[in-house]
């Protein structure tokens, strides 16, 4: 168990100082502070007690939300999630307490100080990017508050992990063998980042697809995305420069397919005639582009459901054992992938 005088040994503080700061007097050099909810942190320490002084969950994004326009459209998947979060973490009598990740990997001054008051029961993690995510698992386990992924937890950690998460893999697999059985081979994949597992593995089932249906695996072309509008029109503009054109294009999250067909439109180019396109999340705005976009479907609210009943009981029961859950989601067949007007003639 962690003591006042270790937090002051780390900090190089007096016991009376960590003891101020922690019990929240102002009156301490803020440089100071910082260093004591920085060590107190670092160190696992929380108040104790029966239970947290709040029945908090903490819904932590791994990707930065600094950049208006990178956080306007991240915030169309996050917003998806975090309403469905809302509400069942409001049927289990949680409040819910909101935190971006940062660039630098780092977890935020506010969430040590709600760590080390003991105002957080319980987490869910949502997103793949490396460096924030494994930021927040050390901080959560030192502390020992239980949390949910809801993303496949990845080989790299030596302990089980708690998830629910969509099958990422099945979607890519899913979106890639409907295009094929259009009867498409070649395909162009916009991928999402090197450092998301989840987009990893949509384009590792994408690739598996092709295998699995007979073509060769030299016919799939992958363009390096980041998840934003911009790496679609981006591949746009590539794709229009090609010699030889695939005839469909997956993208690894609807906001990059939807800036592909935007970008293809301006051109001239008809979407499914001359490009098939498919995209995966199933964000509301797919629904209202033109042409509607077909997408993997990723079911948020089952996922949230799941994920904050199983935190319930975690926070129950912390010795029980681990609980991973993987979802399938459902291809959502529109028109941007030609198959309705396949279906017509």
């Amino acid at each position: 168990m962690v003591k006042l005088k270790d937090i002051a040994s780390q900090a190089n503080v007096s016991i009376s100082t960590v003891s101020r700061v922690l019990n929240g007097n102002s009156h301490v050099d803020p440089e100071m502070a910082r260093r004591v909810i920085e060590t107190a942190a670092a160190l696992g320490f929380r108040r104790r007690g029966e239970r947290p002084r709040g029945q908090n969950l903490a819904f932590l994004v791994t990707w930065p939300g600094e950049d208006p326009e990178e956080s306007r459209v991240d915030g169309m998947f996050a917003s998806r999630m975090f309403d469905a979060v809302l509400r069942a973490a409001h049927r289990q009598g949680f409040d819910t307490l909101f935190h971006y990740g940062q660039r630098e990997g780092e977890v935020s001054s506010r969430l040590r100080r709600q760590v080390v008051d003991g105002l957080i029961a319980g987490a869910l993690i949502l997103g793949t990017h490396c460096e924030m995510e494994r930021a927040y698992i050390h901080y959560l386990n030192k502390a020992q508050i239980p949390f949910f992924r809801l993303s496949k937890s990845s080989k790299e950690y030596r302990f089980p992990q708690n998830y629910v998460a969509v099958d990422d893999y099945h979607g890519g697999y899913t979106a890639a063998q409907h295009l094929i059985q259009l009867g498409h081979e070649k395909i162009l994949h916009i991928a999402g980042p090197e450092n998301s597992r989840g987009a990893l593995e949509r384009q590792q089932g994408c690739l598996r697809a092709l295998q699995d249906h007979g073509v060769a695996s030299d016919n799939l072309s992958v363009f390096p995305g980041n998840f934003h509008e911009i790496d679609g029109i981006r591949c746009a503009e590539h794709y229009l420069s090609m010699d030889e054109r695939p005839t469909a294009v997956f993208a690894a999250n609807d906001i990059m397919a939807i800036g592909f067909i935007r970008r293809c439109r301006e051109a001239g180019l008809h979407i499914p005639d001359q490009t098939a396109v498919v995209g995966f999340d199933g964000i509301a705005l797919g629904d209202y582009v033109s042409p509607r976009l077909t997408t993997f479907e990723v079911p948020v609210s089952t996922v949230a459901d799941m994920a904050v009943e199983e935190l319930q009981k975690e926070i129950d029961a912390p010795s029980r054992r681990s609980t991973r859950i993987l979802l399938e989601g459902r291809l959502v067949v529109r028109e941007s992938c030609g198959a309705k007007l396949a279906a017509r003639a």
